[in-house]
């Protein structure tokens, strides 16, 4: 409705200026009728009254954490690129906060809505409904819904189970290298306990070090906390309670980066206590290159790339639907630190 009346006033503007603001002039032979001007109006007239779409891009979190600013900037860089006008909104971890952030995004009549948590995204069901009820394209990154059809809420990404026995393939080879291949113990330590994909990581993780031939005995999922001094300060309690301890995991980037800290506090050497996890944080990749363990890295910057770019499809040339759309991972250790994360 605001594109039409945007339009409907740019038209009545130019009208008047044409009408009102013009001299009579006689008619002589000379004069010609100015078929080139209103050719001219006419096609300022459809630039003018074109408005652009607006996508609202939600997350979870905030963007003081680096892998969800790497997001956000993806997302912008593409809504640049199709002309399309942003609107980053951030629920600072406090999930009520999100659905109330992508209500607002569906009252305020947006053209597109891509949406960040890791948390079960069940609880987001009733907004997404909203959105697609009115037309608004919507996306999803992280946890998979279960309640849409890739059709109707395509999903950026990969499974988390996937990428848990990834990592966990990596570590069966390089703990039989090692000669750990029978009562290896492993320490798993959650941001959130609830998270459907940190849990889905630990056990991909686990089941791949079991058909890989390691014998290992595990801690329970072990929570730690949103803050990296925090966690970094449980996970040294354990350490210091479990000292048999062979290798210890972060289902997530804060609890990753914390494992790495925690083992240079303590003063271990590298190899005392293997360290591995997912979303490289900078103290995680100094861990790393320091020789204290390997993780598996998502590409970051395309999952808000890609949230904006099946938005922009979709709308733009329809009938076509696009559907999930995955994020590469690789394995990161001593060897290969420096291609990923150049000093």
């Amino acid at each position: 409705m605001k594109k039409i009346f945007v339009l409907l006033m740019t038209v009545a503007v130019v009208a008047v200026v044409l009408i009102g603001g013009c001299k009579p002039v006689a008619p002589t032979e000379e004069t010609s009728p100015p078929v080139v001007e209103e050719e001219s109006v006419v096609e300022e007239e459809s630039v003018v009254g074109e408005e652009k779409l607006v996508f609202a891009y939600i997350l979870l979190g905030d963007l003081s954490h680096p892998f969800l600013a790497e997001t956000a900037e993806g997302f912008e860089a593409a809504c640049d690129l199709y002309g399309v006008e942003m609107a980053l909104s951030v629920a600072e971890y406090d999930e009520t906060k999100m659905i109330s952030l992508i209500d607002v995004a569906v009252a305020s009549d947006v053209d597109g809505i891509f949406t960040f948590t890791w948390q079960d995204a069940a609880s987001l069901t009733p907004s997404f409904q909203r959105a697609l009820d009115k037309g608004i394209q919507v996306a999803h990154m992280s946890t998979k819904t279960t309640d849409f059809t890739q059709e109707e809420v395509p999903h950026v990404g990969f499974e988390f189970y996937d990428q848990g026995y990834t990592l966990g393939e990596y570590w069966a080879k390089k703990l039989e290298a090692e000669g750990l291949v029978t009562d290896v113990n492993v320490g798993t330590f959650l941001t959130m306990t609830d998270s459907p994909l940190e849990l889905d990581r630990r056990q991909g993780f686990l089941d791949a070090l079991t058909d890989g031939g390691i014998e290992y005995i595990s801690s329970d999922p072990y929570p730690t906390d949103p803050s990296q001094t925090v966690t970094m300060d449980i996970i040294k309690a354990y350490l210091l309670a479990n000292t048999e301890t062979n290798l210890i995991m972060g289902t997530g980037g804060t609890a990753t980066a914390a494992c790495f800290q925690a083992v240079e506090a303590l003063g271990f050497s590298p190899g005392e206590v293997w360290c591995a996890g997912f979303d490289l944080l900078p103290e995680a990749v100094v861990g790393v290159r320091a020789g204290y363990g390997a993780c598996n890295q998502d590409e970051v910057f395309p999952y808000g790339f890609l949230g904006a770019t099946i938005l922009y499809l979709r709308i733009k040339h329809p009938p076509l639907l696009i559907g999930d759309l995955p994020i590469h991972t690789v394995m990161i250790d001593q060897e290969n630190v420096d291609l990923y994360f150049p000093e």
